[in-house]
């Protein structure tokens, strides 16, 4: 965590935009999405939200700069932490290759989203080439929002898909399509069932 945030500080006294910081933490929390898709590492994504709010709306010049820092020095506890409940998978998110898909952006998403329970890398994949194809991201996201509320079952199915969708506007275009590529991982799946709240309103409207 101290080397980390020593070399961002390094990095942006050297001349380094800050965006490219932010790029990086990102990134990085997305590919420990991608690694081990659970509780830590959803929290690594709403932690690197939260920081990014604050860097935005602040206008303390010395809490910007401190909010970036530990926004850098957050992400290797949160790996760490992630390590101890388990092995990472050996991914590398810039490695990964766009799958595949059907022309039809229609049937990528459907691809997309059935995939993300059973087979999150496959998703992921599939992710990357519906952006590399140029299809709208706004789509997805709407998508991924809607299963959302149709199959969320607790607080922090709300808080991911809020950070992580959100944050994919916030990313450079280089590393944004990677970046909500690996996030598909702990998003709602089309193949979960729909919640209590979502049955209670159906037999309402019946």
């Amino acid at each position: 965590p101290t080397q980390a945030s020593s070399f961002a500080a390094k990095l942006i006294n050297s001349g380094t935009h800050p965006q490219s910081i932010w790029d990086a933490v990102f990134f990085t929390a997305s590919e420990l999405v991608l690694r081990k898709p659970a509780i830590i590492s959803l929290h690594a994504v709403t932690t690197a939200n939260a920081l990014r709010h604050i860097y935005q709306n602040t206008a303390n010049p010395h809490i910007r700069k401190t909010t970036l820092l530990q926004a850098a020095s957050f992400l290797p506890h949160f790996k760490r932490s992630a390590q101890s409940r388990g092995k990472l998978a050996p991914i590398k998110l810039n490695e990964i290759k766009p799958a595949k898909t059907p022309k039809s952006p229609a049937e990528t998403l459907t691809q997309i989203f059935d995939n993300i329970r059973d087979h999150p890398k496959a998703a992921a994949a599939q992710t990357l080439a519906y952006l590399n194809a140029g299809h709208s991201p706004t789509t997805l996201i709407n998508n991924a929002r809607r299963l959302t509320f149709l199959k969320g079952n607790d607080s922090h199915d709300y808080k991911y898909s809020s950070a992580a969708l959100e944050d994919y506007f916030h990313i450079s275009p280089a590393v944004a399509p990677f970046y909500l590529a690996a996030s598909t991982s702990l998003l709602n799946s089309s193949k979960t069932p729909d919640n209590k709240l979502t049955h209670q309103i159906k037999n309402a409207l019946a």
